[in-house]
């Protein structure tokens, strides 16, 4: 029998997804919290993951159509890119 433990132990306690993996789950779990694409490859360029990663899994690559304008997106985007940089201490 396979033990899962021992397994996610030898890789590095990610569970297997690898650390590009991990990130892009986070970025898309943040993402799908706030229903912002601008958000999430904001959130993609500040961790170093591969922008096509993020808009080509989850829910992402759905959201053009079901929200409202692009203005309206990249204002919120704004809004949680300036909060972010706050929170990281980033001029």
């Amino acid at each position: 029998m396979y033990n899962t433990k021992e397994k996610k132990k030898e890789k590095g306690g990610d569970g297997g997804m690898g650390i590009e993996g991990a990130k892009t789950n986070y970025i898309n779990k943040m993402a799908s919290a706030y229903t912002n694409d601008h958000y999430a490859k904001a959130m993609a360029e500040f961790l170093g993951v591969d922008v096509s990663r993020i808009a080509a899994s989850g829910p992402v690559k759905n959201w053009k159509d079901k929200f409202d304008t692009d203005a309206d997106r990249k204002a919120r985007a704004d809004k949680w890119e300036t909060n972010l940089k706050a929170a990281f201490g980033i001029a």
